[in-house]
């Protein structure tokens, strides 16, 4: 059985949860996805062009994100396109001046990890990966925790576990951006080492083992209150 890392982690959180998000796709806000696309494209045009891309060219780029289906001629979508270009342009800015124009190691984009459990393929795609003496995990959201957490986040571990793993490291790093709600960056780090990834690569085993079986139930938490498949959940 091939599965995935979101797989294992919705499983995580609730077996029932994950049998109703079969092909539920949860989107991203417009902003989140505008600052990926973004940050993306000049990493890529870095890598085929060997140089990083001017401040002036990533302007561009958010502008015609933002405005691509915008009527210019209606005042309220202008203004409302506007402001959502300023605050992607804030955040952007910082992460230019303060990450990619410093950041002068190769990096490459949606790197493939697996984990072969013989029976069972668990795979994982890791958006973005700076090679250094320690590899870098970088992922972006616009979910603000503490590094504690990220070792509890059963899918970025998995992205850890699976790497060091595949290229013989002693250690990952793993780096949290945050868009913050005022277009802030801030960046949490974490560093795995290969000995802590065991236990998380025996507990994506044992889900994955889980799942094939068919195992379902509902896992009562406080997250039920904001499940959207809440009200299909009794005892």
């Amino acid at each position: 059985m091939r599965l995935t890392l979101d797989d294992i982690s919705s499983f995580s959180r609730c077996p029932r949860y994950y049998q109703n998000l079969k092909g539920y796709i949860f989107p991203k806000s417009r902003r989140q996805s505008i600052i990926e696309k973004v940050i993306r494209r000049a990493y890529t045009r870095r890598t085929e062009y060997e140089k990083k891309s001017e401040w002036k060219s990533v302007i561009g780029w958010i502008d015609r994100e933002v405005f691509r289906d915008v009527d210019v001629e209606n005042e309220e979508s202008f203004r409302a396109a506007r402001g959502l270009s300023e605050s992607i342009l804030v955040f952007i800015q910082k992460w230019y001046e303060f990450d990619y124009i410093r950041n002068t190691d190769p990096s490459y984009l949606d790197v493939p990890v697996t984990y072969d459990f013989v029976s069972h393929i668990v795979v994982g795609t890791i958006p973005l990966v700076h090679v250094q003496e320690t590899p870098v995990i970088t992922y972006i959201d616009e979910l603000d925790y503490d590094s504690l957490k990220i070792y509890n986040d059963i899918k970025v571990m998995g992205w850890a576990g699976m790497l060091t793993d595949q290229l013989g490291l002693d250690q990952v790093k793993v780096r949290h951006l945050v868009i913050g709600p005022k277009s802030g960056l801030s960046s949490t780090p974490a560093i795995i080492k290969k000995d802590s990834c065991k236990a998380i690569k025996e507990t994506i085993k044992e889900i994955a083992y889980s799942i094939a079986a068919g195992v379902s139930y509902p896992s009562y938490t406080e997250a039920c209150g904001t499940c959207p498949f809440r009200k299909g959940c009794r005892i």
